[in-house]
């Protein structure tokens, strides 16, 4: 650990200790650095992901796939990565190459689309500590400008999130099918989660926290995600875990949901308990509050609206 009160001396400290990274120019590396170490938990979280290495292989050569049936569409524009055989692809990246036709630069369409992706690196040799040795490579230099990386994770986030609440991809077994039928996703499960809408990650979340086999379940406003079928499906899935018998704890501001799907209900205002009784008890304690507050925003207004009153008379 290393503390001074030297801004200079805190800014390069911190420039060796990220690889010489520019923190404003994304792999753009402005000094040779140091701490190309791995720590341990690093080296622990490696381990842990060669033990599941084949399927991570599988999900992304899927999400290749899909790259493979549509970029052909834009032949014209771009150029998908050649596999020459017997060689096969690993997927860390799936990489692709703007044509000479378009006519704008690879960063200005992304800049313009407002698409976020990893460009190809950039030559050593055109970075900063290496400047200074002359070296002529065009080649490099136009695959570095044209070329960008596609995401390759898919899949893999959703079932991850399954892995790690305590699960792994072989348990599930033919549940996985289901799993992926009841998300209603359909073919955007091999998309990236970081396309996904709001409703689309609140359904993924609900389809994996009630395929666990845990003693308890804590739901947050998730019922409300997606459409009338949807919804329909998440109330079913509901009522089947409280057959179970397991616990099941409900946060909603929806009473007629939280009385069709509770037995009991508590009753919550700034963190304290204001009733601890049956749904419906806790339904009109809860309107009953909302009416006073109403009244008493009424009356409020009523007040001001007298006293301005006043003040023009007078």
């Amino acid at each position: 650990m290393l503390t001074t009160n030297q801004e200079e001396l805190y800014t390069r400290t911190k420039l060796l200790r990220s690889q010489g990274a520019d923190p404003h120019k994304r792999y753009w590396h402005t000094t040779a650095a140091y701490n190309y170490c791995m720590t341990n938990l690093q080296a622990a979280v490696g381990l842990a992901q060669l033990e599941k290495m084949e399927w991570h292989l599988e999900q992304r050569q899927r999400v290749a796939r899909l790259y493979e049936k549509y970029l052909p569409r834009l032949r014209d524009l771009v150029t998908v990565q050649a596999i020459p055989e017997p060689a096969s692809h690993v997927y860390w990246m799936n990489s692709i190459m703007l044509s000479d036709k378009v006519s704008k630069s690879r960063d200005q369409v992304l800049e313009e689309q407002n698409i976020e992706t990893r460009p190809l690196f950039y030559p050593m040799h055109v970075m900063p500590p290496y400047e200074d040795h002359t070296v002529e490579c065009p080649v490099a230099e136009s695959l570095a400008a044209r070329g960008l990386n596609l995401p390759s994770q898919g899949e893999k986030i959703s079932c991850t999130g399954v892995c790690c609440l305590g699960q792994r991809r072989t348990r599930l077994g033919r549940r996985w099918m289901q799993f992926i039928e009841f998300t209603d996703i359909g073919e955007f499960i091999d998309y990236p989660v970081k396309a996904y809408s709001t409703g689309m990650l609140v359904r993924l979340a609900f389809a994996v926290s009630t395929r666990l086999e845990g003693e308890s379940l804590l739901l947050d406003e998730v019922i409300s995600a997606g459409d009338i079928t949807f919804q329909a499906k998440a109330k079913k899935r509901i009522f089947d875990l409280m057959d179970q018998a397991r616990i099941m704890a409900f946060i909603t501001h929806g009473l007629a949901t939280m009385r069709e799907v509770c037995n009991r209900a508590i009753y919550l205002k700034q963190g304290k308990i204001v009733l601890d009784g049956t749904p419906k008890e806790a339904a009109d304690a809860y309107l009953d509050s909302i009416i006073v507050v109403l009244l008493k925003n009424a009356q409020s207004e009523v007040s001001c609206l007298r006293k301005k009153k006043a003040a023009k008379i007078a």
